[in-house]
């Protein structure tokens, strides 16, 4: 009995712009970093009316775009270490929240900032192409496969747990082992990684 997954580059990952997140989105106005949320900001007047509102917090986001596009928190750590600011580097992007976002998970309390980060990380592992997917083999055939997970070690993580669960599954059913092998004893391959990100 064998068992195994393979990680694989997902080609066809979603921006996190298609998850719709009303709490939380990114928004960005630059011509080469155009980014809306449901075309609720399409424009800097669009913006302002959140920045007027006292239910929503609106935090600037640096876009460092040369060969691509890398985003950072204005005045983090981040931002600093982007080379070429004065040619490169533009303030043209803000993360929207709202209050509430912020109250959500009241045992893990965080920062509006913190919420921010976490969102940027985010979009640039979508931004560089790091984004994966994974398929179990069972007796090398294709079983399970899960994709747009973002992080490749997230995705090495996921597809482990998945491995465990199939096996759990074929001990208590091995009638239902691909190939008829029943015999219940299991090799467990080591992985493969077929594919490495791509800057996009």
């Amino acid at each position: 009995m064998n068992i195994r997954y393979e990680i694989v580059h997902d080609e066809d990952a979603e921006s996190p712009e298609c998850w719709h997140d009303d709490e939380m989105f990114l928004v960005s106005l630059h011509r080469q970093c155009w980014i809306t949320n449901h075309d609720k900001v399409t424009s800097i007047e669009d913006l302002q009316e959140y920045r007027d509102d006292d239910d929503y917090i609106v935090i600037p986001v640096d876009a460092y775009i040369h060969s691509g596009v890398a985003l950072a928190l204005t005045a983090s750590p981040e931002a600093g270490r982007f080379p070429d600011r004065r040619w490169d580097v533009s303030q043209c992007a803000w993360i929207v929240m709202t209050k509430q976002a912020v109250n959500t998970f009241p045992k893990q309390p965080s920062t509006p900032r913190e919420l921010a980060q976490g969102l940027v990380d985010l979009w640039n592992q979508y931004l560089c192409g790091d984004v994966w997917g994974f398929t179990v083999y069972v007796n090398d055939e294709s079983y399970e496969s899960v994709w747009r997970i973002y992080g490749e070690e997230e995705a090495h993580h996921y597809a482990k747990c998945s491995m465990e669960n199939i096996k759990a599954f074929f001990e208590k059913f091995p009638q239902a082992i691909p190939g008829g092998n029943h015999r219940g004893s299991w090799e467990q391959d080591d992985p493969e990684t077929k594919a490495q990100p791509e800057v996009k």
